[in-house]
C-alpha cells in the first residue's frame, strides 16, 4: 500500500507535468473553451439513460427526497432554557 498523496503512476497536481498546470498556462480563450463542470456520479448515470427513464429516475430522486431519516423535532426544537 502505498503512502503517496497520488495514486500510483500518476503526477501529483503539483508536478510541472500535472495536466492541472498545463491547463494554467494556457491562454485565457483556450481555459475558457477546456472548462467544464463536473457532474456527480448519479448526474452521469442519469444522462446515459433515455430520457424517458431520465425524467422517470428525477421525479423518484424528487418524491424520495423527503422519505429518509431527517433530523428529530427535539433535535429541531432546541434545548432547554438552563435554571
Amino acid at each position: 500500500m502505498s503512502t503517496l498523496p497520488w495514486i500510483d503512476g500518476h503526477v501529483p497536481a503539483s508536478h510541472p507535468l500535472s495536466a492541472r498546470t498545463a491547463m494554467a498556462q494556457l491562454p485565457a480563450l483556450s481555459r475558457q473553451l477546456m472548462a467544464y463542470t463536473p457532474q456527480n456520479l448519479w448526474e452521469q448515470d442519469t444522462a446515459r439513460l433515455p430520457w424517458a427513464l431520465q425524467r422517470w429516475r428525477r421525479q423518484a430522486r424528487q418524491f424520495g427526497g423527503g422519505c429518509g431519516p431527517g433530523p428529530r423535532l427535539s433535535d429541531l426544537a432546541g434545548s432547554p432554557p438552563a435554571d
